[in-house]
C-alpha cells in the first residue's frame, strides 16, 4: 500500500565504520544490531512508506548524509543508534532537536515505547528520557534534516547486562519502534 507520507529510518554508522562495539560475545557493533533492526521495523510501519538508509563511507559520510536523507523528503526520521560510555551507564534515552515540538512528541513517543520493550518502568533509572542538546551528539543530523528527526539510543553496547537485553529483546524493540513511528502519523497531521 503506498501512502503519501515518508518516514526515514538511518540506520548510524556503515559496515566499515561500524560505531560502537560491544566488547561482550558476540562483539556487536551498533551498525550490525540496527540493520537487523531496521529490517523489522520496515516491516510493521503501514502509516508511511519507508526508506531505510545510512551515511556513505568516509570522512564526508556523516556530514552528507542529512542532504541525503533530505532528498526523499520525509515527513518524519528515525535515527538508529546504541549508546557507549563506561561499563556502568545504562538504560534508554531518545535525542531530538531544541525547539522542534514534533520531534520533542515523536521523542517522547519513542522514549515510551522503546523504554516498555526493554523493561523500564517511568520510575526507573534505566529510563533516562528525552534530551535535546545544543551542539553535541547529533547536532548535524537534528539540524540539517527537513523533518522532525529523532536519534534513538535503546541501550548501552558498554553494559553488558544492558547489551545482553537488547539481543534478547531486539524483536520487541522492532516492534516498539514501528508502533511509535504508526502512532506518531496517527495522532498528527503529517
Amino acid at each position: 500500500m503506498s501512502v503519501s507520507r515518508r518516514v526515514v529510518i538511518d540506520v548510524g554508522h556503515t559496515e566499515s565504520e561500524p560505531g560502537a562495539v560491544s566488547p561482550f560475545p558476540p562483539n556487536l557493533s551498533e551498525w550490525e544490531y540496527n540493520s537487523r533492526i531496521a529490517a523489522l521495523a520496515h516491516n510493521l510501519i503501514y502509516t508511511a512508506d519507508v526508506t531505510v538508509l545510512s551515511r556513505d563511507r568516509g570522512t564526508n559520510g556523516y556530514r552528507d548524509l542529512p542532504g541525503k536523507i533530505n532528498a526523499f523528503s520525509p515527513q518524519l526520521i528515525l535515527s538508529l543508534h546504541c549508546n557507549a560510555a563506561t561499563p556502568t551507564a545504562f538504560g534508554t534515552e531518545m535525542i531530538y532537536h531544541p525547539g522542534s515540538i514534533a520531534g520533542a512528541r515523536f521523542a517522547t513517543i519513542l522514549q515510551n515505547e522503546v523504554s516498555s520493550a526493554m523493561g523500564w518502568l517511568e520510575s526507573d533509572t534505566g529510563y533516562r528520557g528525552i534530551k535535546s542538546p545544543i551542539g553535541g551528539r547529533g547536532a548535524t543530523l537534528l539540524q540539517q534534516t527537513c523533518a522532525p528527526c529523532v536519534i534513538a539510543e535503546p541501550f548501552f553496547l558498554t553494559n553488558e547486562a544492558d547489551c545482553r537485553k537488547g539481543i534478547e529483546h531486539m524483536n520487541d524493540l522492532a516492534e516498539a519502534y514501528a508502533r511509535a513511528v504508526n502512532g506518531f502519523f496517527e495522532c498528527s497531521n503529517f
